[in-house]
């Protein structure tokens, strides 16, 4: 479970449910303020705000927004650069056979950076995998200049139970990579 807070000018507390996933939105309704007028204000900004949330981490059926669930291998891409998620970017997954690459899945990946879907788990098996992330169109369509065309990131999987998550930090003229959770 986790408590998203806290909400500045009110004090967390467990009292309301924001979805089944075991996300909680809570607080307390006593504003420090004084005045009817800015409890309103305050209200109606925080009811902004948590419906953002809610959008943001669901879609209108229900499920996960970035389908993080279904894919044992997940990616997220950040623009360190301008701090803000990296849309729109072709991401291709490639696996090592008969000592030779061969593509298994294509995406791009979403306005969050992340690219759900890439693969199941009946096509995701232990090996040795390449992700290639396109950042010169990326950057390109940001009319910025780049010093890398293309990355890619290779990493052997050993136990296809787990979940893998490569995460990608990038600015035009650097980046870094790890495996997240």
């Amino acid at each position: 479970m986790r408590v998203i807070g806290p909400i500045p000018g009110r004090t967390v507390q467990q009292l309301g449910l924001l979805s089944a996933s075991g996300i909680f939105i809570c607080w307390k309704s006593t504003v420090t303020e004084h005045s009817s007028n800015l409890r309103g204000t305050f209200d109606s900004m925080i009811t902004q705000r948590l419906q953002h949330i809610r959008d943001h981490l669901y879609r209108k059926d229900n499920s996960p927004a970035c389908g993080m669930a279904q894919s044992p291998l997940t990616t997220h891409i950040l623009n360190t650069a301008q701090g803000v998620p990296a849309a729109h970017v072709a991401v291709n997954v490639s696996r090592v056979e008969d000592k030779a690459w061969r593509e298994i899945a294509r995406g791009v990946t979403n306005s969050d950076g992340r690219c759900p879907g890439l693969l199941t788990s009946e096509t995701f098996v232990p090996g040795t995998y390449k992700m290639k992330f396109a950042t010169d169109e990326y950057w390109q369509s940001l009319k910025m200049a780049s010093f890398y065309p293309y990355i890619e990131v290779v990493f052997n999987v050993s136990d296809a139970s787990q979940k893998h998550h490569i995460a990608l930090l990038l600015s035009p003229f650097s980046y870094s990579t790890y495996r997240g959770s």
